[in-house]
């Protein structure tokens, strides 16, 4: 049951986490420690072409290209083995994504490490480059007019000096401090010999007071220098990290709504489990007084292992005034606390209709007549109990036992031989409509008799 209801909370919330991933506006992939795929929004399906089926389970590498796989392998180690929340470089990576048809697409990556449920997932965050792509090559196409450019455009030399900047350029530094200048300076110094020796394009996000700027550094393969274009994207990197704090948040409140149901669920089965077991101590104390009354005149051997704490097999033991031993080894349907209390109900049953003067299958017929009108089985709406029991007397003046069973027999250990007496093939309770009649036997004993009385 513990198990049940933490799966129902479980499920609820995952409900609940899906439908935050898919209101982001950003491509959602989550996957294990190991890079398989668990959730994904209908984004990412949109991007990469794939549907849920065909991509949950797989591994991301189906979105990466060969030649970035090492990267993207590198990172995920690292993580592993520093356990930084941040997976790769600043946090954010530029590459290509693969679609479902071959097809090669500029995308951004932002991969982190999140908690959800007390597991470790990656969380990435996919943003497609497409357009982006196009405006920088508008951007480029429109650089021999640079002074009409709304963004910064710079161009610096083999030294490391800007040789130029645009009028938005010129701007920008006469608004922000010294240091910040050299800041910008150091850095753009600091790429001179990989773009000039690469001679490949170069695009990386840098802060300055408090602002986010995305960087393309563009080689001018005819000569030693290289442009730069910039791009504020502070709204767009405050977007992402409100999210993700969001995303932390939510963890957390999951984690702790889930914690709290678990500790009240403990706690009510750790309730139910006290009572069912002072329900044991009830049901040991009947079955001790019975016992005790048999081995007032008779060594006897009791064995009741329970399926579920208590049982529904049970004994019940009467003298009778003539010297006669009364005795009913009964199992009730079921397991557990239903079948116990049909276990008490024939306890009860048994005092009542037990006459020393009738045979036994008369008092097992009565017996079967009064459980039927107490579970209304009669009717419609009653309840289907099924007894099998064994009614046994043993009278010791005659040496002689009388044997009634229902669905259960009586087995006799004579000089090493075992002997079965077959009760009657059916129980206690209403079966079809039809009502067979109990029959009752008489057995002589002997020295030495063992009596073996057993349930399934």
């Amino acid at each position: 049951m513990f198990k049940k209801l933490k799966r129902k909370y479980i499920s609820r919330i995952s409900k609940k986490f899906e439908a935050f991933i898919e209101q982001d506006i950003s491509c959602i992939c989550i996957t294990d420690e190991n890079g398989n795929i668990v959730k994904v929004n209908s984004n990412f399906n949109r991007l990469f072409d794939y549907k849920n089926k065909e991509i949950i389970g797989r591994n991301v590498k189906v979105i990466i290209p060969n030649k970035f796989k090492r990267a993207h392998e590198d990172g995920m180690n690292h993580h592993k083995k520093t356990g930084e929340t941040k997976v790769i470089g600043k946090g954010e990576v530029e590459l290509k994504g693969l679609r479902k048809n071959g097809e090669l697409i500029p995308i951004k990556m932002r991969l982190s490490k999140i908690k959800l449920l007390g597991e470790n997932y990656f969380y990435a965050t996919i943003k497609d480059l497409t357009e982006l792509k196009k405006k920088e090559s508008e951007i480029e196409s429109i650089s021999r007019f640079p002074e009409e450019n709304p963004q910064f455009v710079l161009r610096v030399d083999k030294n490391g000096d800007i040789i130029y900047a645009n009028l938005s350029s010129r701007s920008f530094f006469e608004g922000i401090s010294y240091s910040n200048k050299k800041k910008v300076v150091v850095y753009l110094k600091g790429k001179v010999d990989f773009i000039c020796e690469t001679r490949k394009p170069f695009f990386e996000e840098i802060k300055i007071e408090n602002e986010n700027y995305y960087l393309s550094l563009i080689p001018v393969l005819s000569k030693y220098y290289f442009n730069v274009y910039v791009t504020k994207i502070t709204d767009y990197v405050t977007k992402v990290e409100e999210r993700e704090y969001k995303l932390k948040k939510l963890s957390e409140e999951l984690s702790e709504q889930v914690e709290h149901q678990v500790g009240e669920i403990r706690e009510k089965s750790n309730s139910l489990i006290e009572n069912i077991n002072f329900a044991k101590t009830i049901q040991d104390a009947f079955e001790a007084k019975a016992i005790r009354v048999i081995s007032e005149k008779y060594d006897v051997q009791y064995l009741n292992n329970a399926h579920s704490i208590v049982s529904g097999d049970f004994i019940w033991s009467s003298e009778a005034e003539d010297g006669r031993t009364f005795i009913l080894f009964g199992d009730c349907t079921g397991h557990g606390v239903s079948a116990s209390m049909v276990a008490v109900m024939v306890n009860s049953l048994l005092a009542q209709s037990l006459t020393a003067e009738k045979p036994l299958s008369v008092i097992m017929n009565a017996l079967r007549e009064d459980i039927i009108k107490l579970t209304s089985q009669e009717f419609k709406d009653g309840v289907n109990v099924g007894l099998d029991a064994a009614l046994v007397t043993i009278y010791n003046k005659k040496r002689e036992l009388e044997f009634c069973g229902a669905n259960i027999s009586v087995h006799i250990d004579r000089n090493n031989e075992l002997k079965e007496f077959r009760g009657n093939r059916f129980s206690l309770s209403l079966e079809g409509g039809n009502l067979g009649v109990f029959n009752s036997q008489n057995i002589k004993l002997e020295n030495g008799d063992v009596i073996y009385i057993a349930s399934d």
